[in-house]
């Protein structure tokens, strides 16, 4: 644009010396053509016709067309910058070809660029603002024009000014100078310099100077010197200043300059009167509509006309103020300290407009309080006419409107200071005070007129009104609200108010919805409205005379009607405050009850509306310095606290949240959020795919399965399966996780603090998940148990005399742990024998308690149901000791050690084993009774072959240590012993022996009398049996064809006292024999039946209880699914 403005300025400079010859030229003088010329420039003067239009002017004969042209020019509406430079070029055109063309568009654009006449007094204010819109509309479009004219020398400032004065100054000066009181003109300013403050002031904006300071630093961050950035800064801007911008003589920019200036702190000082006059009103507004209860449609007319015009002027003082360098004043709203404020008053249609967001506390009151029905949608409009008439009502606000709006015209203020507006409000209660006899007579006894009692439908209305005390929702309100307007007269509106305001004081629940109908209806019948608020008003008055205790609820459901209707704006907020601030001076007994009660209702309403802001917060400050001074009990202190803070509540303090990396959401989403039943499978997978290499992902996963209290209650099982399913894949995570929970159970032991309760539950009911999954032993299970009832105590025993600080005698929480922990896997250990003791050791720790409550005594009761259903629990803390003991004595000896004893002779190398000594015994107790001498050499080479295997089994297991001590290679518990220090000394064997006799000797004894069961096989004495191998022997080799086909039975007779054997050889198919050898097979297979089980019975015990726990687990891992 400056190429093109330098070489038009280069072409009209040379036109004022020598113009172009048309002599020469052929051109059209042609009436029609040129006539035609001169409409179209009129009329479409812009960037599109622009060729078209040079083209024109280069071939038609103009001269005597040059004032036709001159006002089309002047008189095109140029709408954008492209047509003023369109417009440039073809002026531009013109000057080159015609002498007389400039002189002529210099005085008709001088006459469009006048400056307004305020000096004529005949015009209103609606006609002079009618006209300098009109003016400045014209002028926006001439000035660029003419500046333009002026930057490419079509215009000069001495040839063709008459004065012999700066053409473009004495312009700009006539029409500034005379706007320094009003600013009318201020939207040419904004042109002026936004678009030509460089060329013609010299001015250049403060953010083109912040840019070229910015790519001054950069070059000198580059590494340029100062010298060379200050040429480079110096050269740019002389090229910026000479080459690309038309400068304007100094003289002229200096004068321009400081007149710009001048100018705009003109603007900045009516700116700031116009906030200020604008602050008036605002005030006056206020107070008016605190005094009188509304706003006049005058008066809000005028503040809004006003404030539109602020917003206009201050829009443009900004965008001047930025190009002059110059900062805007800031306008915030003013607190005062005072009872009065000064605040912005929403003046639009819509009632809501000035609440805050925060007004209400939920949603649904929200809708309750500014969601009313509109009665003009439902219901007739000849239905909704009031009956009252208000015209004489209407006359007498006419007058006081019209002083108090010409007081506005003139000073654009109306103020009420504090004193006059308490002098309103005292005024107003001597008055309430004074006619309180009258009011209430006529409340009760005013009469209804003949006409009315025509009107009234009593079979219509008494049903809507019998409706109101079950009306407690939304809906059923707003229905007797439309039904009401169905019988609505006089006496029914009054009928009405009786009956809202009859409500039972106990039923305060009530006062709500009887406010909303009043709103809903006060929209179309406002005196409804008024005259409930009058009706309440005189009442509040009237009880704050009695102070009799029976009148206390009255005065609460009187003061909590009022502040219902207060937050539908129903009731007036003069009437509002009048009531506080009454009770406010006679703050003591139950008004501080009643005030308190006002300021639950609405007083958060209040504090968060800009009306009554402040003035709110100044009556709370005083409450709170009287509760401070006087002397209250605790309730009323308390009831002032809840009171404030119900108002005024402190802030909350927002925790900043946490940045986490994408896969640590990911993670977090996965398993506090998708985590379910149907989705663990799912889970499982995605947590497969995850990079398990990568520290920072490997950190994230161990830190969601640490702390398992951060899940939901009911998904910990899935954490387990989890556990389990990643643990095959990554062992080293499940050993950590099983790590990380046994050491948090016992941290949380260690702290016992109140606060991890709940993180405790969840971790010792992760580790039973864990259990049934066979993630971890059995053994740990009890460790835990164990752990759980003896942590913290003297020698790990629970004593009731003892105290312990991690373990309470009124803390009940282990209780709770171990319930919990049993809940969930101790189903599975009913069959094991170790529960069984520690059930026994947990009721002497539940006896060193004091007695648990209700719901810990339940958590014992639902315990020993489940695991010990026929037991009874012991009554002392010594019973249970005794029990406990017994029980510990006999899982000793039947897990008692096995005993090495170290040495090098075979003799004397001896294992004690209680059930290898058993047997011993029995083997000497049963040799009489063994049926012959086979059967017992039988039984002798297999307990050599069983000795032999297991002393060599002993042999390879045992190892030899530095000391010579035999050490035992097997997970049994061993105890290795030394065979000097066992070695008995020669009194312990005598004595030894002699009670070994003293015991075979009784045995021997009582076997004696023992009479023995009659057998069909019975032994043969030992003397008979020598004798019958004998004869046997010698007869062998002749009968062996014989005894092949024969069972030799030994028949046994008696001769006095002499027994005599007789061998008989019985056939082998004799029934006899058949029999017999039958039954000595059944007997051997029997007998060897039984010593397998005895070997093996430990070994079946074992599997059988481990096979229960599998299933019970199994149970308990497919139940969720």
């Amino acid at each position: 644009m400056n190429a093109k403005r330098k070489e038009l300025r280069a072409l009209n400079e040379a036109a004022w010396d020598k113009r172009i010859d048309l002599s020469k030229q052929k051109l059209d003088s042609s009436i029609k053509k040129n006539t035609s010329f001169v409409k179209k420039l009129k009329v479409s003067l812009t960037s599109e016709k622009k060729n078209e239009l040079l083209k024109d002017i280069k071939s038609l004969k103009l001269e005597k067309y040059i004032a036709e042209v001159v006002s089309a020019i002047a008189e095109a509406k140029l709408k954008n910058q492209a047509d003023v430079e369109a417009a440039v070029e073809i002026c531009s055109l013109l000057h080159q070809r015609f002498s007389d063309f400039s002189s002529l568009l210099q005085d008709a654009l001088l006459k469009q660029l006048a400056p307004g006449s305020y000096s004529s007094n005949n015009l209103t204010s609606e006609q002079k603002e009618k006209e300098d819109n009109t003016r400045i509309t014209r002028q926006k479009a001439v000035l660029p024009l003419f500046i333009e004219l002026y930057l490419v020398n079509v215009f000069r400032d001495i040839s063709l000014n008459k004065d012999k004065d700066m053409l473009i100054y004495s312009v700009l000066r006539k029409l500034l100078a005379i706007d320094k009181n009003m600013h009318v003109n201020i939207p040419l300013s904004v042109i002026v310099m936004s678009n030509y403050g460089r060329e013609l002031t010299g001015i250049i904006p403060q953010k083109q100077e912040e840019e070229k300071s910015e790519e001054s630093e950069k070059n000198e961050g580059e590494g340029e010197s100062k010298e060379e950035s200050i040429q480079k800064k110096e050269g740019s801007k002389k090229t910026d200043d000479d080459d690309d911008i038309i400068q304007v003589p100094k003289e002229v920019q200096e004068k321009l300059k400081i007149h710009m200036l001048e100018y705009s702190k003109t603007v900045e000082g009516q700116l700031n009167k116009a906030f200020e006059n604008l602050k008036k009103m605002e005030k006056s507004n206020h107070e008016n509509n605190i005094a009188h209860g509304k706003i006049n449609e005058e008066r809000k007319e005028k503040y809004q006309k006003f404030q539109k015009i602020f917003e206009n002027y201050y829009s443009n003082a900004k965008i001047l103020f930025k190009f002059v360098n110059r900062k805007i004043p800031e306008f915030k709203d003013e607190e005062e300290d005072s009872l009065g404020v000064s605040f912005k008053i929403s003046l639009n249609d819509k009632k809501m407009d000035s609440f805050q967001s925060d007004i209400w506390e939920d949603e649904d009151s929200k809708v309750f309080y500014e969601q009313t029905i509109d009665l003009k949608l439902m219901i007739p409009t000849a239905l909704l006419k009031g009956k009252k008439d208000k015209k004489a009502d209407k006359d007498d606000t006419k007058d006081s409107e019209k002083s108090s709006t010409e007081n506005l015209d003139q000073n654009l203020t109306f103020t009420m200071s504090d004193p006059e507006l308490d002098k309103i409000l005292k005024e107003k209660s001597e008055k309430m005070e004074k006619n309180e006899d009258i009011v209430e007579a006529e409340a009760e006894d005013e009469p209804i007129s003949i006409e009315d009692k025509r009107n009234i439908n009593l079979f219509a209305l008494d049903p809507i009104l019998d409706r109101l005390p079950y009306a407690l929702n939304r809906d059923a309100i707003d229905q007797i609200a439309v039904d009401f307007c169905f019988v609505n007269n006089k006496s029914s509106m009054k009928k009405l108010i009786k009956t809202l305001l009859g409500v039972p004081r106990q039923r305060l629940d009530l006062l709500p919805y009887y406010s909303r109908l009043v709103a809903t209806l006060n929209k179309c019948f406002p005196e409804i409205g008024e005259n409930t608020i009058n009706e309440l008003e005189n009442e509040f008055h009237r009880l704050q005379k009695k102070s009799d205790q029976m009148f206390h609820e009255e005065k609460i459901k009187n003061i909590r009607f009022i502040g219902e209707l207060t937050k539908f704006r129903v009731t007036p907020l003069h009437v509002v405050f009048h009531c506080i601030q009454v009770l406010l001076n006679n703050f003591n007994g139950f008004n501080i009850d009643i005030v308190c009660s006002l300021l639950e209702t609405c007083g958060r309403f209040l504090y968060r509306i800009p009306e009554t802001k402040t003035r709110l917060g100044n009556m709370l400050d005083i409450m709170m310095r009287k509760k401070t001074v006087q002397h209250l009990d605790n309730r009323q202190v308390l009831l002032i606290e809840n009171a404030y803070y119900q108002c005024n509540p402190p802030e909350k303090i927002i925790k900043p949240v946490k940045e986490r990396s994408p896969i640590e959401l990911y993670i977090r989403k996965m398993i506090y959020v998708d985590l379910g039943k149907y989705t663990v499978d799912r889970i499982s997978k995605q947590f497969r795919k995850l990079n398990w290499d990568d520290p920072e992902v490997l950190r994230v996963i161990y830190k969601v399965f640490f702390k398992i209290w951060k899940l939901k209650y009911i998904n910990i099982h899935l954490m387990s399966y989890l556990v389990v399913d990643l643990s095959h894949y990554h062992p080293d995570f499940g050993v950590a996780v099983v790590d990380n929970t046994i050491e948090d159970i016992r941290i949380g032991l260690e702290q016992n603090n109140y606060k991890h309760n709940q993180r405790r539950l969840a971790m010792i009911k992760f580790l039973g998940e864990l259990w049934i999954y066979n993630m971890i032993e059995t053994d740990t299970i009890f460790d835990i148990l164990y752990t759980l009832v003896s942590f913290g105590h003297d020698q790990g025993k629970p004593r009731p005399d003892e105290f312990s600080p991690l373990d309470a005698p009124h803390d009940f929480f282990r209780i709770r742990l171990i319930y919990t922990l049993l809940d969930t896997c101790g189903t599975c250990l009913k069959e094991d024998s170790r529960l069984n003791i520690f059930l026994v050791l947990f009721q002497v720790y539940i006896k060193t308690k004091f007695p648990p409550p209700t719901d810990i005594l339940f958590l014992i009761q639902d315990i020993f149901e489940v695991f010990q259903p026929n037991k009874k629990l012991f009554n002392t803390y010594e019973e249970a000791c005794i029990e406990l003991d017994r029980l510990i004595l006999e899982d000793r000896k039947r897990n008692e050690p096995k005993v090495i004893f170290d040495g090098t002779s075979n003799e004397n190398k001896t294992t004690f084993d209680n059930e290898n000594d058993n047997d011993d015994i029995e083997n000497d107790n049963d040799d009489d009774d063994d049926d012959d001498d086979d059967d017992e050499n039988d039984d002798d080479d297999e307990n050599n072959i069983i000795e032999g295997e297991d002393e060599d089994n002993e042999d390879e297991d045992n190892e030899k240590d530095d000391d010579g001590k035999l050490v035992d290679g097997d997970d049994e518990d061993v105890i290795v012993y030394n065979q000097d220090d066992l070695k008995p000394t020669e009194e312990e064997e005598e004595e030894y022996k002699r009670e070994f006799h003293q015991i075979m000797q009784e045995s021997l004894d009582s076997r004696k009398n023992e009479r023995k069961i009659q057998q069909f096989d019975i032994p043969i004495p030992m003397g008979i049996k020598k004798d019958l191998r004998d004869n046997n022997s010698d007869s062998q080799d002749d009968d062996s064809e014989e005894e092949k086909n024969n069972v030799e039975f030994v028949l046994l007779t008696k001769k006095g006292n002499k027994q005599q054997a007789k061998s008989l050889a019985v056939p082998n198919d004799c029934l006899f024999a058949v029999s017999a050898r039958n039954q000595r097979e059944i007997d051997r297979k029997e007998q060897l039946k039984l010593k397998k089980l005895v070997l093996n019975y430990e070994e079946q015990e074992e599997k059988s209880r481990h096979n229960k726990r599998m299933d019970n687990r199994r149970y308990y891992r497919d139940t969720w699914k």
